[in-house]
């Protein structure tokens, strides 16, 4: 791609700390709110952390302070070596804000849920983590230094993404090398050190499945820490969202508005209408029977809400001005 097109893209797509990426929105735990250098590692009772529209699986023994799936993070330490240090990412930081996810796949799998059938991934950010950049780096106690004495063994750190749909994984799968030490020329190895975006096409699904493999195991399994981090998660609406307002049944008028959105059609019977930011965030709820959307009270920007109807559920997207 020209050099050009890259800046141009790269410009268009940064918008206060979120990406939109060519009208897509993005989901990037920032709703947590955490302070840096912080971490939330226990889910509580729900075995799950979410953030808009996506579950993270979560478990956590009390006991021995131990937790598995994932955690929410804003640690910045890219230095420290060791499992001590198993909540920060290399880059130091999330893609383009403060925090981010970190996965520890102790189960063989990690999922992320997806709770809402209106919308599809189209891409994420990953990264390493701290933890398992520095022992692939160097090696530690239970891992390899990635390449060997030599730095000419052909070590591997790979994740595998997934999705399931109706309950049963799709045959297609992407690949992503966190490490790569196979070429013959040695200036190819690398290990993976900042974040990188990974397009996704598996349409509307139920979940997604994340997987680690790696060239150095042993009689427990895989040696290299079972770790990476995940970011900017990007995703857009599908059927209900196209077209113009005019040609859905349900929507709200006028658009743009400062003060008040009016139902379009009130033949429709409302069950519920949630209002979700541009980050996809939920920032209202109104009732069976609305009619109208107060909007004054909202910052200025762009909105999705969601209409539950006795005819179905439409997604509309409007502007505060």
């Amino acid at each position: 791609m020209p050099k050009l097109t890259v800046l141009y893209l790269f410009l268009c797509l940064t918008i206060l700390g979120q990406v939109q990426l060519l009208g897509q929105n993005v989901m990037s735990f920032e709703g947590f709110n955490l302070p840096k250098d912080t971490a939330l590692i226990d889910s509580g009772t729900e075995g799950f952390f979410q953030e808009s529209f996506f579950k993270f699986n979560n478990e956590y023994n009390e006991m021995w302070g131990a937790w598995s799936g994932w955690a929410i993070s804003s640690k910045t330490d890219s230095v420290t070596a060791g499992f001590t240090n198993d909540l920060s990412s290399i880059a130091g930081r999330g893609h383009l804000s403060t925090t981010f996810a970190v996965a520890y796949v102790a189960g063989g799998k990690n999922y992320m849920a997806i709770d809402n059938k209106d919308i599809s991934i189209t891409g994420i950010h990953i990264s390493n983590s701290t933890y398992a950049y520095r022992s692939m780096e160097s090696g530690d106690a239970f891992a390899k230094k990635f390449g060997g004495i030599s730095g000419s063994e052909p070590d591997f750190f790979k994740l595998t993404i997934g999705a399931i749909k109706d309950g049963k994984p799709l045959d297609q799968e992407v690949e992503v090398y966190l490490a790569d030490f196979r070429s013959a020329v040695a200036s190819e190895d690398f290990i993976l050190k900042d974040w990188k975006f990974i397009p996704l096409e598996f349409g509307v699904i139920d979940s997604l499945s994340f997987v680690l493999s790696s060239s150095d195991n042993g009689a427990f399994g895989m040696n290299t820490p079972a770790y990476f981090c995940i970011d900017d998660v990007s995703y857009e609406f599908t059927t209900s969202t196209k077209g113009n307002a005019s040609e859905r049944p349900v929507h709200f008028y006028p658009n743009p508005s400062t003060d008040k959105l009016i139902l379009a059609n009130q033949n429709y019977g409302i069950e519920k209408v949630e209002i979700y930011d541009q980050s996809g965030k939920l920032v209202q709820v109104l009732g069976k029977g609305t009619v109208q959307i107060v909007v004054s009270n909202l910052k200025t920007g762009v909105y999705f809400s969601k209409i539950y109807s006795s005819q179905g559920i439409f997604v509309d997207k409007f502007i505060r001005n």
